[in-house]
């Protein structure tokens, strides 16, 4: 069987990994797969050791030979990733700004310009780095806009200080453990009657744990130690974490809190609360980022206008006349096929633990999910690994992939949402794994 790898990044090399090794560990006839790609580099892959002079990301000729020819395969799968073509939205007389880019075309802080007032599109990691960075940077001011507001939590388990009025310094640590990977899935997912993990009852748990718990550490339940911004309360339940943008990348937060906190944090349940537990409170100088609605449009003279969205970062600008110098859309990116007939499916489409369709096999989307938390990497090998097992020997499969297993891991999405396809990522992983026999038995755990 020859196979076509489209894409050599993380999710490519380990599905050319598995068709390359699936001889021996399936006894299946030998594969021979086929790998395109479109750039001259890959990342490096940790069974293929790098010599001491290969460069941080190898060349293609360390691993294929890089030829361009036609060839006909018996299945294809399809690793390109998400980031395809830059998603720019309509805004009326943007173009009357000065400089405006996608933010996959930011390089370095240059770009800001000195003394500028930089307006960034969108509330995501990649916004929230920019926001960071032009912090940093010769600016005048920084304001960031967004739709519904977001999700931000801290890369790593933060240190909490308890009892706070009695800690003159705090040595800060970065060993705490990464917030990806903090949940576990036994007795969660795994190993649960399929009654209970087929109910809402779950996310009602954690959805109340969740608000729970950030109030109590950090004074609001919106995000930690999050003061403005937060989702609005229609779209933020645990159910569906991807719809309102979770970010981990928190370093910008504090600037967009700063002109919020003091307020909040004065009535006398706050000022009892902080006094037992609180999230260290960072430093910033003086200087804030301005949070902003979403722009309804730029005038004749460039002026940016903001949606009355009936929150305290609208009344806060109300009034005010500002004329961003530069405008970075941090707005992400549209999938896009073009080396695909019409005929193919999307990842909207697929029916088999949203790796391919079940009316053709022979077609895997690989790394093509957005989980709540935690990595895609590992998730891609496992849905390459189901793949591979249900495309060259479906007689190994311990029993029929149900559709009726899927609710239980897939987020609940806004109809309004961009991106269609979130997972819980511990229980799609532990569904993955149940698919082809590989789950852990409970007596083993």
């Amino acid at each position: 069987m020859r196979v076509a790898v489209i894409g050599a990044g993380p999710s490519g090399l380990v599905t050319l990994k598995y068709q390359l090794s699936a001889c021996d560990s399936l006894g299946s006839d030998p594969v021979e797969p086929i790998l395109f790609e479109s750039e001259s580099s890959l990342t490096t892959f940790s069974d293929f050791r790098p010599q001491d002079s290969d460069p941080d990301f190898l060349l293609t000729d360390r691993y294929v030979d890089k030829t361009t020819a036609e060839h006909e395969c018996d299945a294809v799968a399809i690793c390109t990733g998400l980031h395809v073509t830059p998603n720019i939205p309509n805004i009326n007389g943007v173009d009357r700004v000065l400089k405006v880019f996608h933010s996959s075309e930011f390089k370095n802080r240059s770009q800001f310009g000195v003394g500028k007032t930089v307006l960034i599109l969108g509330s995501g990691e990649t916004a929230m780095d920019l926001g960071y960075l032009a912090m940093h940077s010769s600016i005048n001011r920084v304001l960031m806009s967004h739709r519904d507001g977001f999700f931000c939590t801290p890369k790593r388990v933060p240190d909490l200080v308890f009892c706070p009025f009695l800690v003159t310094s705090l040595t800060r640590t970065d060993s705490n453990v990464l917030v990806d990977i903090s949940n576990a899935s036994l007795f969660d997912t795994a190993y649960v009657h399929r009654r209970l993990r087929d109910q809402i009852l779950l996310w009602h748990y954690y959805n109340i744990f969740i608000k729970s718990t950030l109030w109590l550490v950090g004074g609001s339940k919106y995000g930690m130690a999050q003061w403005i911004g937060g989702v609005s309360d229609e779209r933020y339940h645990a159910s569906k974490s991807l719809c309102f943008s979770a970010t981990k990348s928190n370093k910008a937060m504090p600037y967009l809190s700063a002109p919020y906190r003091q307020e909040r944090e004065s009535s006398i349940v706050q000022r009892i609360r902080s006094s037992l537990i609180q999230v260290p409170i960072v430093e910033i100088g003086g200087r804030h980022i301005d949070l902003a609605p979403w722009p309804t449009h730029f005038d004749e003279q460039g002026i940016v206008h903001f949606r009355n969205n009936n929150r305290p970062e609208f009344r806060r600008l109300k009034g005010q006349r500002i004329k961003p110098d530069v405008v970075i859309f941090a707005t992400g990116y549209t999938q896009t096929f073009p080396f695909l007939s019409d005929d193919y499916p999307t990842p909207e489409t697929l029916d088999k633990r949203s790796i391919w369709k079940s009316t053709d096999p022979s077609v895997a989307f690989i790394g093509f999910i957005r989980p709540s938390f935690g990595a895609i990497p590992p998730l891609s090998e496992l849905q390459t690994q189901l793949w591979v097992v249900n495309l060259l020997r479906p007689a190994l499969v311990p029993r029929p992939l149900s559709i009726t297993d899927e609710p239980h891991y897939k987020l609940k999405m806004n109809n309004r949402s961009r991106i269609q396809y979130g997972v819980d990522h511990e229980s799609y992983a532990y569904q993955l794994a149940l698919g082809m026999g590989a789950a852990s038995g409970f007596s083993q755990v």
